[in-house]
């Protein structure tokens, strides 16, 4: 038996289909990780302990000046000098506190703006623009910050911002999905303006916070070191959103749907969510009186796209998204003999139907690229192969 080497041409093709296979597993383990950061979420922030500082509705350690009738419904606090709450133009508060009765909740908002400065190791980088964003709870990093428009803090759970440098506002705050003033914080490393419009949060700055004529603040303004300037200001609460007629805080609900792509033209939807809630859309109306945590209910639906909605119960609201779409496609199948169906998982539970849709052709990208990367090394690999005659 004579032995016949692998010819220089057929060692070529090898090598060149090796090394498409290759790539073609680069590129689809790529489009893996690029879907994983896409859907990151922000870091999970902690609200830090404001303590005696928490009773105050405005702290200036340099001092206070007010010059018109501005309402503050907490404490207002200085070292030295606090000016226009009484007399003429009378300004009004709960209280004016001085040093040294003031020193414990300037210490206390110290504490709170270090506390606040520990979360920064993964806090997500957020456009200087805030006007037009749409945030969730999280840890948020941002240079010099704007607001102009309307920023949506969208979500039950603690908001904190760190201003690398000013923070300057004239716009509002729309809170959804239960957020609420309690759970925003402003760490401010240089000074705050709110210029006009209305703000939302407690807003801890390193030197001074300046107050334009008729601003409204639901939360705190706390000057580490320098002054606090109010004209005809509303300072209240803050105050926490509350279920009408409940007598307390909303209740928080949630909806997890996603769905793998059709085989013989269904295509599973796995539906997740709190007792009460009901989704509707997807066929008959989904519900349960219990959490399914991971028993998600199972629907098969056949080839297409539905949009969703979820309802949550009386005195709830829903902290994840409230609608979205499942898009129901035929799984890609490998090509050959005996080849399957390859099921893949759709993630359909935002409110974005573009976004969905994109990441169902990404995930369907990526495993066509797999297949093809694995077909093409095992034929490198057997044109490499020594053949006997």
């Amino acid at each position: 038996m004579t032995k016949v080497r692998t010819t220089p041409i057929r060692r070529l093709l090898a090598s060149l289909a090796c090394f498409a296979g290759a790539a073609s597993l680069v590129m689809a383990a790529a489009l893996g990780g690029a879907g994983g950061v896409a859907l990151a979420a922000p870091l999970a922030a902690t609200a830090p302990s404001l303590g005696a500082a928490a009773s105050f509705s405005v702290i200036g350690k340099a001092g206070v000046t007010n010059t018109g009738p501005s309402v503050l419904s907490g404490n207002v606090g200085a070292d030295s000098s606090v000016i226009g709450f009484t007399g003429s133009p009378n300004g009004t508060a709960a209280g004016i506190i001085l040093a040294p009765a003031v020193n414990q909740a300037e210490a206390d908002a110290q504490n709170a703006y270090l506390a606040l400065t520990a979360q920064a190791g993964g806090a997500t980088p957020i456009a200087p623009d805030l006007t037009g964003q749409n945030l969730t709870p999280g840890v948020y990093s941002v240079g010099s910050a704007l607001l102009s428009g309307q920023l949506t803090l969208n979500g039950a759970g603690v908001y904190v911002f760190l201003v690398a440098s000013d923070l300057t506002t004239s716009g509002s705050i729309s809170l959804i999905k239960g957020a609420t003033p309690c759970n925003v914080f402003w760490q401010v490393t240089s000074s705050a303006s709110l210029v006009g419009g209305s703000f939302v949060g407690t807003i801890i700055a390193t030197t001074s916070i300046t107050f334009g004529n008729g601003v409204s603040l639901d939360g705190r303004a706390l000057a580490l070191n320098g002054t606090v300037t109010l004209i005809n200001d509303s300072i209240s609460g803050p105050s926490c959103g509350v279920a009408p007629g409940a007598g307390g805080p909303p209740l928080p609900s949630y909806v997890d749907v996603e769905n793998d792509c059709a085989v013989n033209g269904l295509g599973a939807v796995r539906v997740g969510l709190s007792a009460g809630v009901i989704v509707s859309g997807l066929g008959a109306d989904i519900t349960s009186a219990t959490d399914t945590g991971a028993n998600k209910i199972v629907r098969f639906l056949p080839v297409g796209h539905y949009a969703w909605h979820a309802t949550p119960p009386a005195g709830h609201y829903m902290q994840t998204a409230d609608s979205g779409v499942v898009d129901i496609v035929v799984c890609p199948t490998a090509s050959g003999a005996g080849a399957t169906a390859v099921p893949v998982l759709i993630a359909a539970t935002g409110g974005d139907p573009a976004g969905d849709r994109a990441l169902a052709s990404r995930q369907m990208l990526q495993v066509t690229l797999g297949l093809v990367g694995l077909g093409l090394v095992a034929v490198g690999f057997a044109l490499r192969r020594k053949r006997s005659v």
